[in-house]
């Protein structure tokens, strides 16, 4: 005697969805790895404003910034992974006068980077560098 299976019933809609939502975090992830390999950092100061772009794949980018807006420049420390493979990465930002702060780089793998890029703007805008709360200790 041959067995036979039980006949399957179809697909769902909640099934359909769950295939697509993990479609879509695969390619979304994806593209994240792939920016962060190809991807260049841009930072431009002319005619009074400092912008940011990320390319050549786009991705998130700050709106231009008034540099008379711009009062600091400061380096942070993010804990990124999970608990045992956690790392350290360095973002830059600016805080404005309006005392909202603003991220211009995420994911630099050295604080040396970053504080170059912070030093290097400061210089260039004519800031003073102050304690910010909360931005990388120097040593």
């Amino acid at each position: 005697m041959a067995h036979q299976s039980p006949p399957t019933a179809p697909a769902g809609p909640g099934l359909w969805f769950l295939s697509l939502l993990q479609i879509g975090i695969g390619l979304f992830l994806s593209y994240i790895t792939l920016a962060g390999f190809l991807n260049t950092t841009t930072i431009t100061v002319k005619q009074g404003h400092l912008t940011v772009v990320h390319a050549p794949l786009p991705w998130f980018q700050p709106p231009p910034l008034r540099t008379a807006d711009i009062t600091q420049l400061f380096v942070r420390r993010v804990s990124v992974g999970k608990q045992h493979s956690r790392r350290e990465v360095y973002s830059v930002w600016a805080q404005l006068r309006q005392g909202r702060e603003v991220k211009l780089m995420y994911g630099l793998e050295a604080p040396e980077q970053a504080l170059f890029v912070e030093q290097q703007l400061e210089a260039f805008l004519g800031i003073t560098d102050r304690p910010v709360p909360g931005e990388l200790e120097r040593w």
